[in-house]
């Protein structure tokens, strides 16, 4: 029999760096991504050695916050093995508290949502953790 992986260790934050060019010199301001209220559901064991797909939809951003849900299924399958979501909170990496995300990153974040915003809502989505 083949060792089921599981993994509950908690995630570190994930950082970035957003470049801008306001003039003719560039300047990076660092920020760091929270997570808050992960639902995560094992739904099918996977095994060492398993190829996996992992599918994200963006069901809802802010100019602060960004709402994923995360599918992933062994390759080849259409049977989801666990989902994953999330909010993102955007955190300025100098006082830590949430703000804004600047220049193209968030362009870029809110019109992922825009275009997510057509697809359906998956299934096991969860209301509780949604942008209001």
């Amino acid at each position: 029999m083949r060792d089921a992986i599981s993994s509950s260790a908690a995630l570190p934050p994930i950082t970035y760096s957003a470049t801008s060019a306001s003039s003719a010199r560039t300047s990076q301001t660092a920020a760091v991504i929270k997570r808050s209220r992960p639902i995560l559901s094992h739904l099918r064991e996977l095994y060492a050695g398993d190829r996996v797909e992992v599918l994200t939809q963006t069901l809802g951003a802010d100019d602060r916050r960004l709402h994923l849900f995360h599918v992933l299924t062994r390759e080849g399958d259409k049977v989801p093995a666990a989902t994953g979501e999330q909010m993102l909170i955007h955190l300025s990496a100098g006082d830590g508290r949430s703000g804004p995300v600047q220049g193209n990153v968030r362009t870029r974040v809110l019109e992922l949502a825009r275009l997510h915003a057509e697809f359906p809502l998956p299934e096991r989505a969860s209301a509780s953790i949604r942008l209001r």
